[in-house]
C-alpha cells in the first residue's frame, strides 16, 4: 500500500459472496476468469468496498483465456491502487480501457495471441452503492424481494439494433444467429466507450430517467455477474427462483447445476454477492 492509498486489502468479507465457473459439457477449455475481491477505506468512517469482476474469453478469437485473464487482473490492480473515491465509476470505465490496451499490447506482441478478445464485467460496492463498467454480453442481474432486474445493456449487434429502434428487432431472443455477435468487446483495435449504465427497471423505479450511474442498494439484496453460459441455458425467472432463498454457496452451486442440466453449451461463471 502506497502513501497516498486510501483503500487497502482485507480477508474480512464485510459483504459477503460466492463464485464458481464451470468448462461446461462442451467446450474444451474454460475461457471464462473471475474474481472478487474485499477492500476497506483507510478514512474515517471505514466504509467497505467490494470488486467483482467476470470476464468471458470471446469464442472463435484466439486464446480468449489469456484477454479474460488480462481484463480480470487490471481490473483488480486499478481499484487496488485508487487514491481518490470522488468518482469511481470513472475508475472502473478508465480501468476497462486500460485493459483493452493491454490486451491489444500482449497480442501484437505474441503471434498465437493476436485477435484474442474477451467480453468485461466489473462492479464495485462501496458500502451499499453500486458501479457498474462493462463490454460485451456478460450480465449484471439485482435480485430484490421477489424481483430480477438486468442492470446492464448488451454490446451485441442484435441488442444495439433493438435498442436504437430498428424494426424487427424489438422481440428476438438469445437464440437469433445474431446474438453473439459482440459490438464492444476487450481486445478490439477500435474500442467503442465503455458503458456505465445502470438500467431503469421497476425494483428502481425512482425518477422520470432512463438510467443510472449508480445505485443505492438495500439490505438483503443480491448481485449476480454472469457469462452468457448461464443466461443462454435459464430464463430470467429460473435465475431467480434459484439465485434467492439460499446461502450463497449453495445458491451458486444450483446456477451452474441448473446451466449444466439444460445443456451447459458453453462456460459457466458465476458471482453472487450480498449487501448486508
Amino acid at each position: 500500500m502506497t502513501e497516498n492509498q486510501i483503500i487497502k486489502k482485507t480477508n474480512i468479507r464485510k459483504i459477503p459472496s460466492a463464485l464458481l465457473s464451470n468448462r461446461g459439457k462442451i467446450r474444451e477449455n474454460n475461457e471464462d476468469r473471475l474474481a472478487v475481491c474485499n477492500f476497506i477505506s483507510t478514512e474515517k468512517p471505514a466504509r467497505d468496498i467490494l470488486l467483482a469482476v467476470l470476464s468471458d474469453g470471446v469464442g472463435g478469437h484466439q486464446a480468449g483465456e489469456v484477454a479474460a485473464q488480462l481484463g480480470v487482473d487490471m481490473m483488480v490492480e486499478a481499484v487496488n491502487s485508487l487514491h481518490s473515491l470522488v468518482d469511481p465509476g470513472r475508475t472502473l470505465a478508465d480501468a476497462v480501457l486500460v485493459a483493452n490496451l493491454a490486451v491489444l499490447e500482449k497480442g501484437k506482441n505474441n503471434p498465437h495471441l493476436d485477435g484474442m478478445g474477451a467480453t468485461l464485467m466489473a462492479a464495485l460496492i462501496i458500502h451499499r452503492t453500486l458501479y457498474l463498467a462493462y463490454l460485451g454480453d456478460s450480465r449484471a442481474y439485482l435480485l430484490r424481494g421477489r424481483s430480477i432486474c438486468l442492470l446492464n445493456y448488451e454490446h451485441t449487434w442484435l441488442s444495439e439494433a433493438a435498442e436504437n429502434g430498428m424494426s424487427g428487432f424489438q422481440d428476438t431472443s438469445r437464440n437469433h444467429p445474431m446474438a453473439h455477435v459482440l459490438s464492444r468487446y476487450l481486445g478490439s483495435a477500435h474500442p467503442a466507450p465503455v458503458d456505465t449504465r445502470i438500467r431503469q427497471c421497476k425494483p428502481l423505479i425512482r425518477k422520470k430517467q432512463d438510467n443510472f450511474e449508480k445505485l443505492t442498494l438495500r439490505k438483503g439484496d443480491r448481485l449476480l455477474l454472469c457469462s452468457d453460459g448461464l443466461t443462454d441455458m435459464l430464463t430470467d425467472d429460473q435465475i431467480r427462483a434459484t439465485g434467492k432463498g439460499k446461502p450463497l454457496e449453495l445458491s451458486v452451486e444450483h446456477l451452474v447445476q441448473d446451466a449444466l442440466a439444460s445443456g451447459g453449451h458453453d462456460n459457466v461463471s458465476v458471482i453472487l454477492v450480498e449487501i448486508p
